[in-house]
């Protein structure tokens, strides 16, 4: 919840920093980039309480454009502007060997940041028809999606980059705006711009959705503070309102600190805070299995599902591990160096006074409720 509220606020910010430079404020101040931002959240935000449709349309269509910008610009450059051959992918960096080392590796790392926001079809997964076999089609068909368009992308940005080893060894400047300016001129500057805005809010929907669903279901099972409050559904769609309307109050809050040491501590946070999130239910999974307690939904891997946890569980340990390990950065106070690791435990603290006070009166899952209702015959 804390990590996604406060991405909310890091997408607003970004968002608003682009739409300034569309209209020519290409200096714009941190507290006029503040007030836009709040605006955008704003706007978001009703949009996300209206109803579903409108959130629909909203992000299909935003969708869309970016797919389009994606893919198409790719093309573009892939077929007018190449300037690597394809056997470039899989050429080491200078002074190494082995496609690991090259250009491809870069196309699978961004692939693997872009991971993220899948979880989004889980949280809203009780308002989907038949969730327990469409919800994971959904899961998989974003991570599918979402691979191909970001590798090929990718991949024709790096074949199109000008002198690709002098800017693999000085690793400095935006390759990305560069090359785009040399082949397409300084015009390219406002579409992508646009494209970018477009990204950033279809986020915001995205994220909030998922957010104020995961906080409206903890409310309703008595989880959280005020859980009468933010588990309340409003509207003719029957939409937690109260719960939508706390990220948006959290996340404008968040965004008056932006450029404030406080403000980077939060942003680092929202990293780990991924990848923990990411690794309960994972962690779940492979300890019911390893206990005999999995039960195959109406979606299953059949025999790879064990394996796939398996593996997902050391994986996503690994990874929580080297994110939050402190490095040292030049210039920084040790406190930034150590931010995951202090806000994640300063978090877990605040969780378990709330968990101690709370646990009386939490309710068990609501699946064992409806199944308990339902009697034996479920």
């Amino acid at each position: 919840m804390w990590g996604l509220t406060i991405a909310l606020a890091t997408l607003a910010y970004a968002a608003a920093g682009f739409l300034l430079e569309v209209f020519g404020v290409g200096d714009a101040g941190r507290w006029t980039t503040a007030v836009v931002a709040i605006a955008i959240i704003v706007i978001g935000t009703a949009t996300n309480m209206i109803g579903r449709q409108v959130l629909k349309v909203m992000v299909v269509a935003s969708i869309t454009c970016e797919i389009i910008g994606s893919v198409g610009l790719g093309l573009v450059l892939l077929l007018f502007y190449r300037e690597n051959p394809f056997s470039t992918l899989l050429h080491g960096l200078p002074g190494s060997s082995g496609w690991a080392a090259g250009p491809m590796l870069l196309a699978i790392a961004y692939t693997g940041w872009a991971f993220v926001g899948f979880e989004a079809a889980g949280s809203i997964a009780e308002e989907v028809e038949n969730p327990a076999r469409n919800v994971p089609k959904a899961i998989i068909g974003s991570l599918v999606g979402v691979a191909l368009i970001v590798m090929f992308s990718s991949a024709a940005l790096i074949l199109a980059i000008p002198n690709l080893d002098q800017v693999l060894t000085d690793q400095n400047g935006d390759p990305v705006s560069d090359t785009l300016t040399a082949h397409l001129g300084a015009g390219i500057a406002k579409p992508l711009l646009i494209m970018f805005v477009i990204g950033f809010i279809s986020s915001f929907l995205a994220v909030q959705a998922a957010v104020s669903r995961c906080i409206w279901g903890t409310a309703r099972d008595h989880g959280l503070p005020a859980a009468t409050l933010f588990s309340k559904l409003a509207g003719p769609e029957r939409m937690p309102i109260n719960a939508i309307g706390l990220t948006a109050g959290v996340a404008a809050l968040l965004v008056l600190f932006a450029g404030s040491d406080l403000y980077n501590v939060l942003i680092n946070f929202t990293v780990i805070g991924f990848y923990i999130a990411f690794g309960i239910p994972v962690l779940g999974a492979a300890w019911a299995r390893l206990t005999g307690r999995w039960s195959p939904g109406e979606f299953s891997l059949g025999r790879w599902g064990a394996p796939v946890t398996y593996f997902a569980a050391m994986w996503i340990i690994a990874e929580t591990v080297n994110v939050a390990w402190p490095r040292v950065q030049p210039g920084q106070p040790w406190y930034i160096n150590w931010s995951m690791v202090i806000t994640t435990v300063v978090l877990g603290i605040i969780g378990g006074v709330i968990y101690l006070n709370l646990r009386r009166r939490i309710s068990v899952p609501l699946a064992e409720r409806l199944h308990h209702d339902a009697g034996p015959g479920l």
